[in-house]
């Protein structure tokens, strides 16, 4: 078999699932409410001044931030900004694990900043990370509304979130990198959603 044939069918089986995946999101009743419930919590957060703060690790860490950037710049036209900020400040991080330990780099933050008006929304392909359980614990213990963008089975975060978007299905079926694709379809649903909300009036192509 050529290195050629090889790297085809490398792409087939990654399309493939990504179709899978994609269909869910476009099938799935369940899904659809639930991503209607996330929506509205977040638009709710909003339009009360609220703040919503974002996590993830890794490839989730560059979902949230993404998402946060695209609320306090702009997806489509020019518009005023909307309050939402990634907790992902390397100095924050590597000051929190190395003096806490790094199942806190998010809690400490939360407990530091979010106030009952705000909503912490949750990216993860496992849902597995202590470090994002115990964000979501000390969101909870401070009235703060909790809100996910899950893979697979959504893991121990989806036991602490209101609500949840998950894709996927049994553990392990298919790899992070799929999964996260299919939440950068949800980010820029949603936040074009937002946008067109809240600020319908004021974008300019």
């Amino acid at each position: 078999m050529s290195s050629g044939s090889v790297a085809a069918s490398g792409f087939i089986i990654s399309l493939d699932n990504s179709k899978m995946l994609f269909e869910q999101l476009i099938a799935d009743d369940y899904l659809h409410n639930q991503l209607d419930h996330v929506a509205k919590v977040l638009l709710a957060t909003l339009a009360n001044e609220g703040t919503i703060f974002t996590i993830g690790n890794g490839g989730s860490m560059s979902e949230a931030t993404h998402f946060s950037e695209e609320l306090v710049g702009k997806f489509g036209g020019p518009r005023r900004p909307l309050a939402s900020i990634a907790l992902s400040d390397p100095a924050a991080l590597t000051c929190i694990a190395n003096d806490f330990g790094f199942e806190h780099v998010f809690s400490r933050q939360v407990e530091a900043l979010a106030k009952p008006d705000d909503t912490l929304l949750v990216f993860s392909t496992s849902g597995e990370s202590e470090n994002l359980v115990q964000a979501a614990i000390a969101a909870q213990a401070k009235g703060v509304t909790v809100l996910g963008i899950l893979g697979n089975l959504g893991g121990r975060v989806k036991d602490q979130c209101d609500y949840s978007v998950v894709v996927g299905g049994k553990p392990d079926l298919l790899d992070s990198s799929t999964i996260q694709l299919v939440h950068l379809i949800i980010v820029h649903t949603i936040v074009d959603w937002l946008e067109t909300t809240l600020c319908g009036a004021e974008v300019k192509p």
